[in-house]
């Protein structure tokens, strides 16, 4: 029975011959069709983080396949077309003139090692969002680089199937407007093997995706014995295309096969009944008894031009094999094919590196990527032994015209002494070609690359461009004594504007680290004028009222093959100004760029967004839209005891009775954690640390409004610590011990000693500016209190708390007591006073506030009250309102010295009194008033608070 269905087959195969006369007869079995009974429906999330990959190291399985002659009996190179060799030389760009010219626009790192090698770094591109997978993990971000999600692989699949997922593949399918996302999985003791596929219901990578799982086992409905490695996925307006290689059990190569997915029925499947065609076995062009491995599924950018397949030797030879699917969603699909004669190759062999060590696995020269086919070319790459000396390895591309089923361009790129890695290609919509791959030298670590050709240059690529340099020597094998690297790169052409290449490429991270990284690269100028910023939307983020402005500088660029000319640029209004001085019309010639500085001095504490607009000939340049937020650092009040929560306590700053040790909220610090706070003795601001695994934020403190800024990220690990000496120097601390003093103004940081202590807290006394810290300990007593030699970092024991667990932060008040501040995240923070004596420690009361980690004094300095007065005596303070702008009510604090009649009264901006909040006697001490502006318009606003002479005027403003 199944002889027959085979000469069935051939039967038909030769009758299709006479209708497609390029091609020859393929021997295969099939089509046979099948389905999946169901499906499910699950959602991506944005701000999904269940990295990192971590647990027993796993290499990816990679099987031999079968080993083909690569000969031909009549081999014949004569018609071929000259064949090109480029020595590559590394230059820092490529320029062949105005209109042809590689430029990579952006680039960041892309996802770090996981538990698994090979990698199998892949990407896909859509119009908003980039989404790149290696074994184990998947990340999506926007297209300025910012991560959106980060998603363990195994975790995905995990409502279909259990763990185990490698040999990712992705595409974003520019025809339908989705992305198609597939994981292999396979276990050889249960004889089971898979294709879990997902598919989005639209452009949006977040919300519903459909999810498949596909047994790889069928061919059709039969079952074959057979799983599916190595499956790659191609796809054209009408099909998607997964090829895959079937091994026994046993781990023995068996033949490729290809599962057809129709578009129309796919995507209407939604969970529901999905069906699939198979066809397998498949031979060489009129060789049946070849089973060539990989039949790579093209990426079809032509309509009605698809249903390619592209396979090269993976020991070299001198053809590559072309297939073709006639009629890929009818009930019986055809597939044919041609032997493509080409210019010897060979196999490319192990690379070496800088350092020596094991030699990296080259994957040999199998074709790894999907070909591109635009516009009747199908264009292929892959690496080869270099032909000049085989001890190393090149790129080599292929143009092939698909009209007449010949080669029609064959170059390849190589240097003496470099090794060129799992090569792949991405063609825009001019035919300019960019190919991505590894390289390596024993004078070099492996590094990520790209090299292009433009359209309307002769035959070769261009030499390469580095993308991000290798940062280690790398021998990786988890026991089983191959260096693995690849086994495929990821490229992908943006589906807006057809002109940008992306690029997802591998490289040593560090020392037996592999790493990846994302590129964006512009090959050739776009039609006309086209300006082009890394971003034109700038954000200055928070800014400080009445501080230094802050600058930005933004470079605009000229990508387009005609002049940019500026004939106009609106004058700015607020907060913002253009501070170079463009002289009008401005001219930008392609590939000029000028530097664009912009300042930001905010007036208010109020956030900014504002469009400076740029008039040229380019009608796709607004302009850029600036952004940011001004915020007021109010100084402390003099002889109040600060204190922040962290994360239990959703981080809220509070002032402390100093007599029972209760806090009474300021306002959130708009941060988590910050885990130690100083005060500055000459002007009274309050700084804060939120520390970080390998750099950490210097923060101000608003001790009005209790809300906190980051001014500086300074590049130590685990700061823990932070005290102000006398003079108002700030000193930090890591955990380890070392201490720095940081230039507050510049965020340059220099280390003074290291002590002999891990840190917990610092904090100077001000009547002797000596320096004390309570000390970090994993195992045994954790309430010791030292002082701290600055000179030789030893650590000089005062004595023990006696409260047995570890002084969260340190202060000292004016008169030398010290405070402290103990308890876990859990547990409400409890203040206690320490006799600098013997280190014993009192308890004075409980906050009331979970979780809090640090704690600062104002030294009694009446000069630092108040800005605008600064006679007034320490102990009268009007401070500023919180929130401010406020809508409708807001809260505004005061203290008064001494009882009298107090008035509290609310002005217009012409000095006419709408309110009075409050006017009568009162006590000396610190009040609270909430006022609500319900019945008043949106506007500028003057507080004024009155007590005996002593008078003090703050402005508030109402946004409605």
């Amino acid at each position: 029975m199944k002889n027959n269905f085979i000469l069935t087959l051939l039967f038909i195969v030769c009758l299709s011959a006479a209708s497609f006369a390029q091609l020859d007869s393929v021997y295969y079995l099939g089509p046979a069709a099948g389905n999946v009974p169901s499906g499910v429906t699950v959602t991506l999330n944005p701000m999904t983080f269940d990295e990192p990959i971590s647990g027993d190291p796993i290499e990816i399985k990679d099987l031999e396949g079968p080993s083909i002659n690569g000969n031909l009996e009549n081999y014949d190179p004569s018609n071929l077309p000259p064949y090109v060799y480029t020595e590559d030389k590394l230059i820092k760009s490529v320029n062949k003139g105005t209109t042809a010219q590689t430029v990579i626009l952006d680039k960041w790192d892309g996802i770090a090692m996981t538990n698994s090698i090979p990698p199998d770094p892949i990407m896909a591109v859509g119009p908003d969002h980039v989404i790149a997978c290696v074994n184990s993990a998947f990340r999506v971000w926007d297209k300025q680089g910012n991560l959106l999600a980060s998603v363990n692989a195994d975790s995905w699949i995990s409502p279909v199937i259990g763990s185990g997922a490698f040999d990712p593949q992705i595409i974003y399918d520019h025809y339908a407007n989705r992305w198609f996302m597939l994981w292999d999985w396979q276990d050889s003791p249960s004889q089971q093997g898979w294709f879990i596929i997902s598919y989005s219901d639209n452009a949006d990578p977040f919300g519903t995706w459909y999810m498949y799982k596909m047994d790889a086992k069928l061919n059709g409905t039969a079952n074959s014995g057979t799983w599916g490695d190595f499956p790659q996925i191609g796809y054209d307006d009408q099909a998607i295309y997964i090829n895959s290689r079937s091994f026994s059990w046993a781990g023995y190569y068996q033949y490729n096969k290809i599962r057809i997915l129709d578009k129309s029925v796919l995507y209407a499947s939604n969970g529901g009944v999905l069906p699939f065609v198979d066809l397998w076995s498949i031979g060489r062009p009129n060789v049946p008894s070849d089973k060539p491995d990989v039949l790579e599924p093209a990426i079809c950018y032509t309509p009605g031009q698809g249903g390619y397949f592209f396979n090269t030797l993976q020991n070299g030879g001198v053809y590559t094999i072309m297939y073709k699917l006639l009629n890929p969603t009818s009930p019986t699909p055809r597939l044919r094919g041609k032997t493509l004669v080409v210019n010897s190759y060979g196999n490319a062999p192990l690379a070496q590196q800088l350092g020596g060590g094991t030699g990296i696995e080259s994957g040999g020269s199998k074709h790894r990527h999907s070909p591109i086919v635009r516009d009747n070319y199908l264009y292929a790459a892959h690496s080869i032994a270099n032909t000049t000396n085989a001890s190393y390895s090149s790129v080599r591309y292929y143009k092939v015209d698909l009209s007449n089923a010949s080669i029609s361009e064959q170059a390849e790129l190589g240097m003496i002494g470099y090794y060129y890695l799992y090569p792949a290609l991405a063609i825009d919509k001019d035919h300019n070609i960019l190919v991505t791959f590894s390289r390596s030298a024993t004078t070099e670590y492996v590094g990520a690359f790209v090299s292009s050709k433009y359209a309307a240059d002769p035959p070769g690529l261009n030499p390469s461009l580095i993308l991000q340099p290798g940062l280690g020597n790398y021998v990786v094998d988890f026991g089983s004594g191959r260096n693995r690297w690849g086994d495929y790169m990821g490229i992908y052409l943006d589906p807006v504007n057809e002109y940008d290449v992306w690029t997802f490429t591998e490289y040593v991270r560090s020392t037996n680290t592999w790493g990846t990284y994302v590129g964006r690269i512009l090959m050739a100028a776009f039609p006309g004028a086209h300006a082009y910023a890394e971003s034109f939307n700038v954000d200055f983020g928070n800014a400080q009222v009445g501080a230094t402005p802050s600058t930005k500088t933004v470079i605009l660029t000229n990508y387009g093959q005609a002049d940019l000319v500026i004939s106009a640029i609106n004058s700015p209004v607020g907060p913002f100004s253009l501070l170079t001085n463009l002289s009008l019309p401005y001219t930008l010639a392609p590939y000029d760029s000028v530097d664009l500085d912009f300042e930001f001095d905010p007036a208010n504490p109020i956030v900014y967004d504002e469009l400076i607009s740029f008039t040229s000939n380019d009608p796709d340049f607004p302009g850029f839209r600036l952004k940011g937020r001004g915020f007021e650092i109010n100084p402390a009040v003099s002889d109040i005891l600060y204190a922040v929560s962290s994360a239990a306590d959703t981080g809220k700053t509070f002032w402390i009775d100093r007599a029972t040790g209760l806090g009474t909220e300021i306002g959130p610090s708009n941060f988590p954690s910050i885990n130690t706070a100083t005060i500055d003795p000459v002007t009274n601001t309050i700084y804060g640390v939120i520390p970080g695994t390998t750099e950490s934020d210097l923060v101000k403190i608003n001790a009005t409004g209790g809300d906190a800024y980051i001014i500086h990220t300074l590049n130590l690990g685990f700061l823990v610590a932070v005290a102000c000496d006398t003079n108002g120097t700030v000193y930090a601390g890591t955990q380890a011990g070392g201490i720095y003093t940081v230039d507050v103004n510049t965020g340059v940081y220099t280390q003074v000693t290291t002590a002999s202590i891990q840190l917990m807290s610092l904090a100077f006394n001000p009547l002797t500016n000596e320096l004390w810290a309570s000390s970090k300990v994993a195992i045994g007593q954790k309430d010791k209190i030292y002082k701290i030699d600055l000179t030789t970092g030893a650590a000089i024991l005062i004595g023990e708390t006696d409260f047995n667990v570890p002084t969260n932060d340190l202060a000292f008040d004016e008169a030398g007591v010290l405070f402290g501040v103990i308890g876990s995240p859990t547990e409400n923070g409890r203040i206690i006073i320490i006799d600098t004596s013997t280190g014993l420690g009192t308890l004075l009361g409980d906050t009331g506030f979970q979780d809090v980690r640090a704690l600062a004094y104002t030294v009694n300095n009446p000069t630092s009250v108040d800005d605008n007065n600064n006679s007034l005596p320490e102990s009268f303070y009007l401070a500023q309102n919180y929130p401010n702008p406020f809508n409708p009510s807001t809260k505004i604090s005061f203290r008064i010295a001494e009882p009298g009649i107090v008035s509290l009264k609310v002005f217009d901006i012409l000095g006419n009194e709408v309110m009075s909040l409050v006017d009568e006697q009162k006590p000396a001490g610190l009040y609270e008033v909430k006022f609500d502006a319900s019945s008043l318009t949106s506007g500028v606003y003057f507080y004024q608070l009155k007590s005996g002479n002593l008078v003090q005027t703050k402005k508030m403003v109402l946004l409605k």
